[in-house]
Order: structure tokens, then C-alpha cells, then sequence
């Protein structure tokens, strides 16, 4: 019974890849936005930041911030070590701006918010580079708890690049 409903959510939210790729000027995060800033010590104390090769005790941290859920808070991103970076992108780990709750993470080159919302936070693409011919494509919804990867496809690299540029 859960099956065909997780189904039915993922066949909507591939069906909109193709209409909308972003808004000109749509916020997206990519390896070179972010900034080395101090995070407050319940993220800095996380252990998800050990898997992101982040060392305890560093002063700052490589940081992008998007409130996701419209609360007036913004989100932090915390953009991995640079050994987990590579020409694919980049792992980030997505922590509550309120609460500093950790909220799942997400991987890519460019990793953008859609126009739509699932349970009033952000709906997030990301895009990893695989080869000269090929993208990865993910779609990241939040569930409730955590963010989630709801879909994902391999892209020929002409339709990532078309979708990139909308």
C-alpha cells in the first residue's frame, strides 16, 4: 500500500523536470558560493561532519545559507572536506537554521531550490557531473524529518546543460 503512494510522488515530481529549472536569478549553491564562516557549536559538534572529513576544532567551516521552509532562518549547508569534492561536486549536510537540527544531505556540482514545496520546505535538484556524456539528476524533498531522494535519472550532458540554463 505505501508502494503505489511513493510512486504517484515520484512520477509528479519527475514530470515537472522538464517545465521548470529554475526562475533567472533562482538561488543555487555550487562548490565556489559558499563562504569559511563559524557555524554554532551543536553543528560543529555533529558527527556527520567526521563523514564529511570536516576536523573537530576547526575554526570555520565552508558554509552556504538558504531558508528552505520560510520560517526567516536560514539553513545551513555545510559543504564537505575537499578530498570528498571532486568533478562530480560536492556532499553537503543540511542543518535546521532554527533548531540546528541535522537535516539529511545532498551531493553535486549544482544543487538548486525549485519553485515547488513539499510540507512547506524547499524542493531541491542537484546535478553531478558523471562523464562528458552524462549527469546525474536528483530531486531531494523534505519528509517530515529529514531531507530525501525522491527521484534520480542519469541525463545525457545536452539535456543537463538546457536544464542548467533555464
Amino acid at each position: 500500500m505505501g508502494a503505489p503512494r511513493f510512486l504517484s510522488c515520484v512520477l509528479v515530481v519527475l514530470g515537472s523536470v522538464s517545465s521548470w529549472a529554475g526562475e533567472p536569478g533562482a538561488w543555487q549553491l555550487t562548490r565556489s558560493s559558499v563562504e569559511q564562516i563559524h557555524v554554532p557549536d551543536a553543528i560543529a559538534a555533529h558527527p556527520v561532519l567526521i563523514e564529511l572529513e570536516i576536523p573537530s576544532g576547526v575554526d570555520s567551516i565552508s558554509i552556504a545559507r538558504r531558508d528552505l521552509n520560510d520560517d526567516g532562518t536560514a539553513e545551513y549547508f555545510v559543504q564537505s572536506g575537499p578530498t570528498l569534492c571532486g568533478n562530480g561536486g560536492c556532499p553537503y549536510a543540511i542543518f535546521d537554521g532554527h533548531t540546528l537540527s541535522y537535516l539529511g544531505q545532498v551531493f553535486g556540482n549544482v544543487i538548486r531550490e525549485r519553485e515547488e514545496r513539499f510540507k512547506g520546505w524547499a524542493v531541491l535538484e542537484c546535478f553531478a557531473h558523471l562523464s562528458a556524456s552524462s549527469t546525474a539528476y536528483g530531486i531531494f524533498a523534505f519528509s517530515g524529518s529529514e531531507y530525501a531522494r525522491v527521484s534520480s535519472v542519469e541525463l545525457p550532458a545536452s539535456v543537463a546543460t538546457r536544464l542548467l540554463k533555464r
